[in-house]
């Protein structure tokens, strides 16, 4: 899924990402993009950082997501 959040507003937005961890819950595999940190920390089991196209890191959420990676979001 591409940038799956884009257009929803702030309660959809964590309505859909609910919907997506039970649908992971339930045994489906889900690939999504997002430039919003605060999603993937939500919702993923596993983040890679991209940077120009590039995998930086991967791993569990809170061993990428950190105050030191989290400036190549913006």
């Amino acid at each position: 899924m591409d940038e799956p959040i884009t257009g929803l507003d702030y309660g959809n937005q964590f309505r859909l990402l609910d919907t997506l961890q039970k649908l992971v819950a339930a045994g489906f595999g889900i690939l999504m993009t997002t430039h919003h940190p605060e999603h993937a920390l939500r919702a993923s089991t596993k983040v890679a950082l991209l940077i120009n196209g590039i995998i930086e890191q991967a791993g569990v959420p809170r061993s990428v997501i950190t105050p030191a990676t989290h400036s190549t979001f913006v």
